[in-house]
């Protein structure tokens, strides 16, 4: 997944959801354009301007785990452990929680001792279904 930088996964099945499909440029270049010494060299110039704002662009990978399903308590939480494979820091966050008729703030916690540069354990404290976002941190 190196090439991917925002990804869905659900937990109960594992399927894998892409969201990087970003439409094609409307711009065509045609033959006659590369005989146009003035109009190519806006162009490339054009395009060196775009080049550099993109490689100075913080863009983090992400990846949203979907249907956790916890019967966790307020003394004995649920443990998950997510791969993220991002090989440094992350920063995560509940992105939906959804409770089981209760009213229950989500009281979620990164356990740092079994956590890893590419695994995250949580414990989380409250009975329900939720996803969870984990981002590479800068």
């Amino acid at each position: 997944m190196d090439a991917v930088s925002t990804a869905v996964v659900s937990v109960v099945d594992r399927t894998t959801r892409l969201l990087d499909a970003r439409p094609q440029p409307e711009e065509v270049v045609t033959p006659e354009d590369a005989t146009d010494g003035p109009k190519l060299g806006r162009l490339l110039m054009r395009l060196l301007r775009e080049l550099s704002d993109l490689r100075r662009r913080f863009a983090p990978k992400r990846i949203t785990y979907r249907d956790i399903v916890s019967d966790g308590t307020d003394s004995v939480p649920y443990r998950v452990t997510l791969v993220h494979n991002f090989g440094g820091p992350v920063e995560w966050w509940a992105v939906d929680t959804h409770s089981t008729g209760t009213v229950v703030i989500p009281h979620v916690v990164r356990d740092a001792d079994d956590s890893t540069t590419n695994e995250i354990a949580l414990d989380i404290y409250f009975e329900g279904t939720l996803a969870i976002r984990v981002e590479e941190s800068a």
